[in-house]
């Protein structure tokens, strides 16, 4: 993944095979009450092809795990907000952005539907999902038990 830091350009690596049951083969849930304005591969809003899905929420809504994880990353990007990366098992990762705030540092680990973090307050947050194996971005519908809207 290259992410644009509010440091500069991190090249973050994800590194080490688990060879645990994919926790995600059981899907995964919405991980914030909202309309989904976004999907895979879709276009608009003056960025390009999207590598996941985006969901409209309330201010100050809750951020929940969607699925169980391990947190690989927990920071600040810049242009995406407060970001987590978590480990799903396998070469599988999830990436959450665009949170005003989260409570998760590297190595904690989240059940699915456990809160890790909150939108802000301002008009219209947004928050992104995207799905990775091996780096490469996958459609999350194939794993969403439930999605508001779209």
């Amino acid at each position: 993944f290259f992410f644009q830091a509010e440091d500069g350009i991190r090249d973050y690596k994800v590194t080490g095979v688990q060879t645990c049951a994919l926790p995600i083969s059981r899907g995964i849930v919405s991980p914030v009450a909202g309309r989904v304005i976004r999907k895979f591969g879709q276009t608009g809003g003056g960025i390009g092809r999207s590598e996941g899905w985006t969901w409209r929420a309330e201010p100050n809504a809750t951020v929940r795990a969607p699925a169980q994880g391990t947190v690989e990353y927990s920071g600040t990007l810049k242009g995406w907000g407060k970001v987590l990366i978590l480990r799903l098992g396998g070469q599988y990762h999830l990436v959450l952005a665009g949170m005003d705030s989260a409570n998760a540092v590297a190595g904690g680990q989240f059940a699915a539907g456990e809160p890790v973090g909150r939108m802000g307050t301002g008009t219209d947050p947004e928050l992104y999902l995207e799905i990775r194996k091996d780096g490469a971005p996958m459609d999350p519908a194939r794993w969403l038990k439930s999605a508001a809207g779209g």
